[in-house]
């Protein structure tokens, strides 16, 4: 029997030269960035709760200062202050006897997008009023 030596085909391992190299970075890119987008929405997610958070000691706050008799207001934005939040809506419903304190704090978005929204608004209400 003869030997046959079997020559590879040059001209088709030369069309995919560097294709994996194309795949495993176009791979790497989309965990990069799937990463990224992820960071964005746990981070939001977190900022959301924490907006929700402050409303609520602002209202409870402004509540027991209503229930002392004091303006109700100030007490909501010191809080809302100390927690790096602020009051942007502070309304009050009712008498000195049943009333309901409804406060809206706004906070800072982290991490923050160029084109995106800067804050997110949290809303809560305290008082004597039950529904």
């Amino acid at each position: 029997m003869k030997n046959i030596a079997v020559q590879p085909d040059l001209d088709s391992s030369k069309k995919e030269r560097g294709a994996g190299t194309l795949y495993i970075a176009g791979a790497i890119f989309a965990i990069v960035m799937a990463g990224l987008v992820s960071g964005w929405i746990v981070g939001w997610l977190g900022c959301a709760q924490r907006a929700n958070a402050v409303a609520d000691l602002a209202a409870i706050s402004a509540a027991k200062a209503k229930a002392a008799g004091k303006k109700p207001c100030p007490f909501a934005n010191r809080t809302a202050a100390a927690n790096n939040a602020k009051v942007t809506s502070c309304r009050i419903l009712g008498n000195d006897y049943q009333f309901d304190v409804t406060v809206t704090v706004t906070v800072q978005l982290f991490p923050a997008i160029k084109l995106g929204p800067k804050t997110i608004a949290g809303t809560s209400t305290a008082g004597t009023i039950t529904p």
